[in-house]
């Protein structure tokens, strides 16, 4: 927009001054004031100044045409500057020079050639308006004879200022499109988290990139390519060449890729790519040795680097080797004078190959000491992170969060193998598509996830739009995903080299997983592996803690730290909070008919009535012997007996199978509720164990509720 505006005001510019000089109005003021030729005229030469640095720095398509156009203005004003009489006259001609030059110095010979003729063109307009006879005078050309010697004059200029622009044209010696690296090592991207963020969240990040690795290696390349410019540079000028030209080999598509040049050519193909062995850039990179020629057209070859046939005689090439005979590329000049190079030129040229092989060597020793490092980085970054992972959710939020900034992907997927059903089920979806939902069970079969499961290898599938029509994922009628198209899959094993599950990464992208890429993703998996089965076992450890063996309910020190913190919560947002206490009916005589045996089955066989018959947000515990306890928060009166009365039935209806013997327990069950019959934990405990009692000493088998006129006893 803003480039748009600045040509608008040129043009308008451009309008009035040309409007001022055809009508003559100027002519008046310039001569009834002193200097103000050499103001104007200094006005002139600057305005000058700044269209040809704007052009040549901002080039386009319609610049030249604006530049043609305002010279052309300014030659006008020149022009009519020269009818002033006096000293200053003298100064006309530097005046056509200057415009003129400045003119050529573009570049392009219509710019001079189209401000000639407009030049030509005012004056016959400005002399038919002012001129005695008018229009006359326009008509029958008399106008156009006065002007004859200054036209001729420009047009010297003209042709001299082009003649230098085209033996020394201005050209941009940056890379073009090749890059400094060789392509074959440039792998996908990789972020690492900062060091000074002990979170994950991604916006705090700081990522980087294998193939460009960091700042510090990308300023480092961009350095050497200033070199190797300069190489080019001063091989155009120490040969005297006509062009000068670096190629780097990209040894992964066994192609030379144009570098950098100097040319007094216009027909210079830009990041051409020539393959090796085609033409004479080819052929010196299969043949790895240097090529001159005084008469290149004796040779049945091309030159492959002009988009023009250009007429080369002499050339003379050396390959880019380096000291480990690694083939890195070819240096080249050539000219249009036959038998331009002797035997001495190419020595000094293969000196150059010497210099770019070391500058290319070291900048490729940097950027891989950068990568090297930033790896060994973003290892210790996820170790750290996996240190602190003591929960199979935390393990996997880690995982989840360090995949992305590995490598780009569209979904990741955690897999459990569930034992019990002989099933595997996905856990957890991060990302895009609705084929998969979290829950999603399917059987070991010959699906892709399943054989990644069951031979514990990683899958890598680089487009899986090839392998659609014959493989599935997880089953035959699963749903289609058509944009899926990189996939790997890693096994998550345990210590014993078992596979728990299962973790997958997508992309809508083909190839990217690959090479340096799956090295990393795999060795961050085999972390989660690690960090899983500790986590694993430190759940086991603290489950042990807090859960009874046996019955694998709460154990008694971990029901109290529960009705503390539930009593607690009761108390400070007036809510009731029940409790119930159970005791197996006749459980010592029981113990001692069967045997103690059969007595820890029909424990583990009561535990599990009671966690079916509670809701989810009560907490069942084993509260020593054969006494069992249910926390029911949230609960009054009503609803604690509605619920131990389903506990006792549930028991009462179950069938232990022992051996051939079924056998029948039943329980007595006491209930209290706080705030309403207890104000404190210890008082809840004492009155609910007051209602067992009363229950067992009023028939057993049965609720009740506490109340004020029951009175606790040792149970027998």
């Amino acid at each position: 927009m803003l480039n748009k505006f600045a040509v608008f005001l040129e043009w308008i510019l451009f309008g009035s001054l040309l409007a001022v000089t055809v009508s003559g109005v100027g002519d008046g003021l310039v001569a009834s004031f002193p200097l103000s030729f050499e103001i104007i005229g200094g006005i002139i030469c600057v305005v000058a100044i700044f269209f040809a640095l704007s052009r040549l720095r901002n080039p386009g398509w319609t610049l030249p045409l604006t530049a043609a156009f305002g010279l052309s203005v300014m030659a006008l004003a020149a022009r009519h500057f020269s009818s002033i009489q006096g000293s200053t006259a003298a100064a006309v001609p530097f005046l056509y020079f200057f415009v003129i030059a400045a003119s050529g110095l573009l570049g392009k010979r219509f710019t001079w050639v189209l401000s000639f003729f407009c030049l030509v063109a005012g004056e016959i307009v400005h002399s038919g308006l002012n001129d005695s006879n008018g229009l006359e005078a326009v008509i029958s050309g008399a106008a156009v004879f006065p002007f004859l010697s200054s036209a001729a004059y420009l047009l010297i200029t003209g042709v001299f200022t082009s003649l230098v622009a085209a033996a020394y044209p201005i050209t941009d010696n940056k890379k073009e499109s090749a890059s400094l690296l060789d392509s074959s090592e440039k792998e996908p991207q990789l972020a690492v988290i900062s060091s000074s963020v002990p979170d994950l969240d991604p916006s705090k990040t700081q990522k980087f990139t294998i193939e460009r690795v960091s700042e510090s290696a990308q300023n480092a390349e961009n350095d050497v390519q200033d070199l190797l410019n300069s190489v080019v540079y001063f091989m155009s000028r120490n040969f005297k060449a006509y062009s000068a030209l670096a190629f780097v080999y990209n040894s992964k598509e066994k192609t030379f890729v144009l570098n950098s040049y100097q040319s007094k050519s216009a027909y210079i193909a830009k990041g051409v790519s020539i393959p090796l062995g085609k033409g004479v850039v080819g052929r010196i990179g299969s043949e790895q040795r240097s090529f001159m020629s005084g008469n290149f057209s004796n040779y049945n070859s091309e030159t492959l680097y002009y988009t023009d046939r250009e007429e080369v005689n002499s050339i003379l090439a050396v390959p880019v080797i380096s000291e480990q005979n690694e083939l890195m590329g070819v240096l080249l000049i050539d000219s249009r004078d036959k038998f331009a190079f002797k035997d001495q030129d190419k020595e000094i040229l293969k000196r150059f190959s010497t210099l770019a092989a070391a500058l290319i060597s070291n900048a490729r020793m940097r950027i891989y000491q950068e990568r090297v490092a930033q790896t060994f980085k973003i290892f210790y970054q996820t170790s750290h992170h996996f240190t602190t992972a003591l929960k199979e959710k935390d393990v996997f939020d880690v995982l989840f969060q360090m995949i992305p900034m590995v490598a780009p992907c569209t979904r990741q997927m955690a897999i459990f193998y569930n034992e019990e059903k002989g099933c595997a089920v996905v856990t957890k979806i991060q990302g895009e598509g609705n084929d998969i939902t979290e829950g999603m069970e399917f059987k070991l079969n010959s699906g892709i996830y399943s054989y990644a499961l069951q031979k514990r290898k990683i899958v890598n599938i680089n487009d899986f739009v090839q392998y659609e029509s014959k493989y599935y994922r997880f089953m035959p009628e699963e749903i289609r995903n058509p944009q899926l198209r990189s996939l790997i899959i890693f096994p998550i094993t345990d210590d014993e080299s078992r596979c728990r599950g299962l973790f997958s990464v997508e992309s809508n992208l083909p190839d990217l997983y690959h090479g340096e890429i799956e090295q990393v993703m795999a060795t961050i998996v085999e972390n989660a592996s690690v960090a899983l089965t500790r986590a694993l076992l430190y759940q086991q450890m603290e489950r042990l803690a807090t859960t009874d063996g046996l019955t694998e309910l709460n154990n008694h020190r971990h029901f109290q730290e529960i009705l503390a913190s539930e009593v607690e919560r009761s108390r400070r947002y007036k809510r009731p909070l029940s409790l119930l206490l159970l005791d197996i009916d006749h459980f010592k005589s029981f113990n001692d008919t069967y045997g103690h045996p059969v007595g820890d089955l029909v424990l583990k066989e009561i535990s599990a009535c009671i966690r079916k018959s509670i809701r989810i947000n009560d907490v069942p515990a084993r509260y020593g012997g054969e006494e069992f306890t249910v926390i029911i928060p949230e609960t009054a009166e009503e609803g604690a007996l509605i619920t131990a009365e389903r506990i006792r039935s549930t028991i009462e209806s179950h069938v232990i199978r022992s051996l051939d013997k079924e056998l029948k327990v039943t329980v007595s069950i006491g209930c209290a509720t706080h705030p309403s019959l207890a104000k404190s934990q210890q008082e809840l405990i004492d009155n609910a164990d007051k209602a067992l009692y009363y229950s067992k000493e009023h028939g057993r088998n049965q609720v009740s509720l506490f109340n004020q006129g029951m009175k606790g006893k040792e149970k027998k």
